[in-house]
């Protein structure tokens, strides 16, 4: 690629998406953002963007999941072994980092199977659907995903009678919607590349989904009337920002900025350590630096975004162990 300032850019590989590396980097900021509250002190209202944050997630992972078509349903389990070699060995790994420096000790029963949370056990059962999709539906994704909706309508109609209700807390709700934002980076991805649109068109999209996203949501959850429906329109303006985010990592004029060489690598490195920064972060996050504000959120930032790169290697080492393989010591420490 020829150079056109004194800042090379990164040289592009063909077929790959480097719009889902800045959302990738996106979400573990927002994620990382929703979980620190108690060190914002008085500012926690900025701790948000969490919901954004997952969905971003599971937007690339059905990108990247469909970039390759699904064939046959007897290769389901070689398939599904592998998303099992990415995501187990990092539960393992964070398992085994906080026994040994957080004296958090869980038997192996409770590590694989209950997790602890609902992401892991979350996306492993989106990963089983929407490989069926993928080899049965993957020309029906669209009703599929209106379906969902209607679906999750209805169950919001009902849950959300227990007031106050966040359809983006504690709920099965957002299992049922957050599935559609995987269809959607599906279906962004089967259609990949797309026409590109005007940058500054898709900017402002963007912003007027952002703004709409928390005006719906906020008046809907702290209302006790019906007007507590309003959050459930929030999920539409979220879904658009979802998309007009994936076209604006993808538009040339962004990329000419984000695929600088002393930018993207880092971009790169936080977003690939997506998974292990949520499985870490919440052992690290404490309020004991807040006397610092707001130079503790980049200090805790730090030490989680090291301490996940920590786990990651040993994940690796973890993967490798169980192949016939010499270890890949070059791939263990890779940054990116």
């Amino acid at each position: 690629m020829k150079e056109t300032t004194a800042e090379s850019t990164i040289q592009l590989k063909p077929n790959h998406s480097y719009g889902i590396d800045l959302l990738k980097f996106l979400a573990l900021l927002l994620i990382f953002n929703s979980h620190i509250d108690i060190a914002y002190g008085s500012y926690r209202a900025l701790a948000t963007g969490g919901a954004i944050g997952d969905v971003l997630f599971f937007f690339c992972s059905g990108f990247t999941l469909f970039l390759r078509p699904k064939n046959s349903i007897s290769e389901f389990p070689n398939w599904y072994k592998k998303r099992i070699s990415r995501i187990f060995p990092s539960v393992f790994a964070v398992a085994i980092i906080r026994c040994l420096f957080f004296d958090t000790h869980d038997d192996i029963i409770t590590i694989i199977i209950s997790w602890n949370d609902w992401f892991i056990p979350c996306i492993m059962m989106y990963y089983v659907i929407i490989y069926i999709i993928g080899v049965y539906a993957r020309q029906y994704i669209t009703h599929i995903i209106i379906g969902i909706s209607v679906i999750g309508a209805v169950y919001f109609a009902i849950e959300s009678q227990n007031i106050p209700y966040n359809m983006y807390g504690n709920t099965y709700l957002k299992w049922i919607l957050f599935f559609n934002f995987m269809l959607m980076g599906a279906k962004m991805g089967i259609c990949f590349p797309k026409k590109t649109e005007s940058l500054t068109k898709l900017l402002i999209q963007a912003f007027a989904a952002l703004v709409l996203y928390y005006v719906f949501y906020f008046i809907g959850q702290r209302s006790t009337s019906d007007l507590r429906y309003i959050q459930f329109i929030s999920y539409i303006p979220l879904f658009i920002l979802v998309q007009r985010l994936f076209m604006i990592g993808e538009h040339p004029k962004a990329q000419a900025v984000f695929m600088r060489k002393r930018v993207f690598p880092f971009i790169a490195f936080i977003g690939g350590l997506c998974l292990e920064v949520y499985l870490v972060q919440y052992y690290l996050i404490t309020d004991r630096l807040n006397h610092l504000f707001p130079l503790n959120i980049l200090l805790i930032f730090a030490a989680v975004v090291i301490t996940a790169y920590f786990a990651r290697c040993l994940a690796r080492i973890i993967r490798q162990t169980f192949q016939t393989e010499p270890y890949n010591w070059r791939e263990v420490v890779k940054m990116y």
